[in-house]
């Protein structure tokens, strides 16, 4: 068997640390070490998720998934996605009458931009405890963020999934 230089001399003291009573020290030590790395671990991939340009999984705006896309990507994504999905006129119905108006008159549009603004900054905040909280709750239930339609003058905001995340605007 090889002689190791930091065993030589040395070998009856480590043999002493692995004695039976000194048992509960080994493993307080191991344990410590488990814990530091997992810590470790934890701060390596919360720094990582702050630092990335890409939005987390589990995000839909208004149906379309853009997990892991970049801000740029998941715009051109729902853009073309909600251009297949739109009418070119509204239809509202008011005592049993129907009435048709053109998108184009009263100015509609989505604001995209400010929807995957809005899911790209989730779990992205600085506070480590709340940013943690809000990545597991989106891995878990996944949501779905409505974007804001501006309509003229008027603006009006849905937001459909988890209660747990509040809406900024």
């Amino acid at each position: 068997m090889p002689e190791f230089k930091v065993f030589k001399g040395n070998r009856e003291k480590v043999f002493k640390m692995f004695r039976r009573d000194n048992v509960p020290l080994v493993f307080i030590i191991l344990l410590a070490i488990v814990i530091g790395m997992l810590v470790a671990t934890i701060l390596a991939f919360y720094k990582n998720q702050q630092e990335t340009n890409l939005i987390q999984s589990g995000i839909f705006i208004k149906g379309v998934n853009v997990s892991g896309l970049t801000k740029e990507e998941a715009i051109a994504l729902v853009n073309q996605e909600l251009k297949g999905q739109m009418n070119d006129n509204i239809e509202l119905t008011y005592k049993n009458h129907n009435y048709y108006v053109e998108v184009e008159q009263i100015e509609a549009k989505f604001d995209i931009e400010g929807a995957v603004d809005y899911a790209f900054g989730i779990a992205k905040t600085g506070d480590f405890v709340q940013d943690m909280k809000d990545y597991i709750t989106v891995l878990v239930h996944n949501i779905n963020i409505e974007p804001i339609i501006h309509g003229g003058k008027s603006t009006t905001v849905f937001r459909s999934g988890t209660p747990a995340l509040p809406l900024i605007v």
